[in-house]
């Protein structure tokens, strides 16, 4: 098993036992607000990330808080990876992707 589809298979896992989110078994209204969390909690990380660097080009500061910033990112692969199992979606279908989207943006 690779690594992502183990995070995959924990992130389900979790989902259904510690949250009582059976991503099959929801409605359409049910999904969309799953969906809709999930990708406002994804910004907020992302935005936390972003707060642990220096990215604003008028202050002096470039700093990179890194282990703090690579931990946002963790808490934001949290939330990316249900709104993929949210659409059905696990490791391989997510690999299978990338690596045409990457082929296709290498040709560009």
């Amino acid at each position: 098993m690779s690594h992502l589809a183990e995070i995959f298979d924990h992130q389900l896992e979790m989902q259904l036992t510690s949250f009582n989110n059976d991503l099959n078994g929801m409605t359409d209204e049910e999904r969309v607000e799953f969906i809709r969390w999930n990708v406002l909690a994804l910004t907020d990380e992302l935005h936390e990330a972003l707060a642990e660097t220096g990215w604003k080009p008028w202050a002096s500061s470039s700093h990179v808080n890194e282990s703090a910033f690579a931990g946002e990112l963790v808490d934001a692969l949290h939330f990316l990876v249900n709104l993929f199992l949210a659409v059905g979606w696990g490791a391989d279908d997510v690999h299978e992707a990338y690596m045409a989207k990457a082929a296709k943006n290498k040709k560009r």
